[in-house]
Parts: C-alpha cells; sequence; structure tokens
C-alpha cells in the first residue's frame, strides 16, 4: 500500500479543504495522474498521484479540512501492471478459443433460469463492463470537467448496480438525516415556512473574512474622496484604439491609465508605497501593483510587476492574462504575493461610491467606481454634462497623514486628466 499524503504546497500553507477528488475507490490510476483537488486560503491546487496502481481507500471526502502531511487515501500498488499483463495476454488468445470461450458462456447463460440470478448476472455484467470503462480512462481537462465526468460515471454506476445498505450503513444513514434535519429546523427556527440552505464556507472565504476583520482591528483605516473627469481618456481611448490593438494586439482599457496614474502619484507620495513591520516603515522603491478581480470562488488580487517599467501594452497584455487565469481557476501563489499598491474597480459592478478595506500589509487601497454622466460646473462659468468617476483613497492612518492623501488624489486626478502625456511617458 502507498499512502496519499498533502504535500507541501508552500511555507505559508499548512492546511486545505479536499474541494474533490477526481477518482473514485477502485479506480485505476497511474502514477502522476491528478486524483484530487485541494482547495487552499490561496489558491487551488491538484494533489498528483505518486504511484501507479488502484485507489483502495479514502480517508478524507470532499469538503473535509486536511493539514499538510496528512495521509488522506491509501493505493494498493501493482494493480496496474497486473491489468495490463491481463490485457496482453487476453488479446494474445487465439480467435478459436475467444469463440469457445463464448460459446461456454452462452451455455451457461442458458441453463439458468431463474429470473432473479439471470438479473443479478447482468447487473454484474454492467458493472464489470462500466469498471472497464472507467479504467481505460485517464483524467485530462480541468478539475471540473473531471469532476462532472465522475459524477455521471457514477450515476451510469448506480443505475446498473442495485446497491442495499446493511443494517449498520442503514442505522448510519437515518442517524445522519436525523441530525442534518434537526440543524436545517433549528435554522429555520421551526417554522417549515421559512426555509433555508446551508452551504460550507469556502476556505478562501473563510481567509477573507479573517483578513478583512484582522485589518479593520489592527489599522487606522481612514478614506478620503475626490473625482475625476474622464472625458479625455474616453476620446483618447477612442482615438488611438485602432493603432493601440495593431500595435500590441490588445485592446487600450481604462485600467493601464490608472495603473500608469497610481505609479506617478506613488513617487509623488512614498508613504503610500509603504508597509509598518513593527517599529519599522519599509518603503519600497519598486511598484508592483495589486489588483483586485472577482471571481466564483472570491475576490482574488494578482499583481502586475514592475509596473514603472512598464508601458501601456505591457500592462494591458499582463491584465488580461491574470484575469484569464483567476476565471479559470490557473493563479499560481506567487501570482497573488508581493503587491505594494492595491487598485480595486467596484464600478465593473455598478458601483458608484464605496469605501474599500486595505489589502494587509500594503499602506492603502484606491477604489475606482462607475462612470456617471452628470451636469458639472466648467471653469468658464458653463455647466456641461461630463462623465465623473468617483475615487476612494482608504489609508493607513498611522503611517500617511491626511494631506499625503489628499496630495497623492489631486496629483492623481491631474495625470488621468492629461492622459496624452501620460501615454507617451508610460
Amino acid at each position: 500500500m502507498k499512502d496519499i499524503i498533502i504535500p507541501e504546497i508552500a511555507e505559508s500553507i499548512q492546511n486545505g479543504t479536499i474541494s474533490a477528488w477526481l477518482v473514485n475507490v477502485g479506480d485505476t490510476i497511474k502514477e502522476g495522474d491528478p486524483i484530487l483537488e485541494l482547495e487552499t486560503d490561496k489558491i487551488a491546487v491538484e494533489v498528483n498521484a505518486e504511484a501507479s496502481g488502484t485507489l483502495a481507500e479514502i480517508l478524507k471526502g470532499d469538503l473535509e479540512d486536511v493539514d499538510v502531511g496528512e495521509i488522506v487515501g491509501k493505493i494498493e500498488l501493482g494493480t496496474t501492471d497486473k491489468q495490463s499483463a491481463d490485457e496482453k495476454e487476453e488479446s494474445e488468445q487465439e480467435p478459436v478459443e475467444k469463440e469457445e470461450r463464448k460459446k461456454e458462456d452462452l451455455k451457461i447463460e442458458d441453463s439458468k433460469k431463474d429470473d432473479s440470478k439471470i438479473e443479478e448476472k447482468a447487473g454484474k455484467i454492467e458493472a464489470n463492463h462500466s469498471e472497464s470503462t472507467r479504467k481505460s480512462l485517464t483524467p485530462e481537462g480541468s478539475p471540473s470537467s473531471r469532476r462532472e465526468r465522475r459524477w455521471n460515471k457514477d450515476a451510469k454506476q448506480s443505475s446498473g448496480e442495485k446497491k442495499v445498505l446493511d443494517e449498520t450503513q442503514a442505522t448510519q444513514a437515518t442517524k445522519e438525516t436525523t441530525s442534518s434535519e434537526k440543524v436545517q429546523s433549528d435554522n429555520r427556527r421551526d417554522d417549515p415556512k421559512k426555509p433555508v440552505t446551508i452551504e460550507k464556507f469556502s476556505r478562501r472565504r473563510q481567509t477573507i473574512a479573517s483578513r478583512l476583520v484582522e485589518a479593520q482591528r489592527t489599522m487606522a483605516m481612514l478614506t478620503t474622496f475626490n473625482e475625476v473627469d474622464m472625458t479625455n481618456i474616453i476620446d483618447l481611448r477612442k482615438e488611438v484604439q485602432e493603432d493601440f490593438i495593431s500595435a500590441y494586439d490588445t485592446k487600450l482599457g481604462f485600467m493601464s491609465f490608472v495603473v500608469k496614474a497610481a505609479v506617478g502619484a506613488l513617487k509623488a507620495v512614498p508613504a503610500l508605497n509603504s508597509e509598518l513591520d513593527g517599529q519599522n516603515l519599509i518603503l519600497k522603491e519598486y511598484y508592483d501593483i495589486s489588483v483586485a478581480v472577482s471571481t466564483d470562488d472570491g475576490l482574488v488580487v494578482p499583481v502586475i510587476r514592475e509596473c514603472d517599467h512598464k508601458n501601456f501594452g505591457a500592462i494591458e497584455k499582463d491584465l488580461a492574462s491574470l484575469a484569464e487565469k483567476a476565471r479559470t481557476g490557473k493563479l499560481a501563489l506567487e501570482d497573488m504575493q508581493g503587491g505594494t499598491f492595491t487598485i480595486t474597480n467596484g464600478g465593473v459592478f455598478g458601483s458608484t461610491f464605496s469605501t474599500p478595506i486595505i489589502n494587509m500589509p500594503q499602506a492603502a487601497i484606491l477604489g475606482m467606481h462607475n462612470i456617471v454622466k452628470r451636469p458639472v460646473a466648467m471653469p468658464d462659468g458653463t455647466v456641461q454634462i461630463r462623465p465623473m468617476m468617483q475615487l476612494a483613497l482608504t489609508y493607513d492612518h498611522r503611517i500617511v497623514d491626511g494631506k499625503e492623501a489628499a496630495t497623492f488624489l489631486t496629483y492623481f486626478t491631474k495625470l488621468l486628466a492629461d492622459p496624452k502625456k501620460l501615454l507617451l511617458e508610460g
């Protein structure tokens, strides 16, 4: 037997949750095959088989919490080689011998008149056929697609096999059902007219919640606001969009302007590009900007590296690549580590105003919002309808004073107001 052990993923990750087993007990697996998906507080990773054989036992099931180094299952070694040898021997048999074996099988079937025995034999044949088919498949594609195939196979097997719980299993099932009904009843406050759904809080959501509470508890967070007229950026994007796509093979969006303006403002006010480490203030002289991305599994914050050395095309490509990784669950741990300042855009969901919470251990976070057309008093005394965006800068008041925060936002809005200069300098 070979133990299936949760491997060490990173020094900062000591535990996780099994989001799904990708194989069933009895499945034949090969060394290197993905066998389960593990969700940690940062990323979801696949755990691969360290040996070939048959999955003999699952000790920790789906949605159970596990620690690094913990044994979660067992592999019976050598069955893959034995199966291959058997299949090879069978394929080398003469056609005459196969035909004789078929005739013999038919005679046996004809001699059995008991309907129940025939039905039982048919069930076994169906089960064996399903097992053989399943063993011939190698997991491929995304974890979600493998889980879907596994669930489909389970459904087919259950339709071909009549499984009856023994007394112990039936008793256990009754206890679990009673316990589940009790929990549901308690949450309903004994009112069947108010049904509820109980879901396990994912590890990522638990981590997000813990960090948000810690940030609120340990930081002196304060938010200051400003607004920016997006007219010039909108016009510039329309003017250069085709040339930009031709040059960089990607579209010019709003976020690259925001990232470059943030770098310029951070250079003007270095305190916002820092972090507090005990009694020491670490002022960072590099600009790795974190960009918040929403996924079905929660918020992730991948990092665009060395933004001060990248032009708009490189930033847009990095943004597109990280967003795609986030949506498909392929972000690596290093993609989300080491950011110096965070930008979050609630405007993509229609938000016009909010106060973002700092992404620890950074000193500040900039919140963008929806662009809304509204009347604006212009310097010449006229009133015009302009596309305005609200900005919110939340900062750690232990590190940053109100004057520095206001200076950052003022300088930031000036850079956005003159996007041609920003684009050329970028």
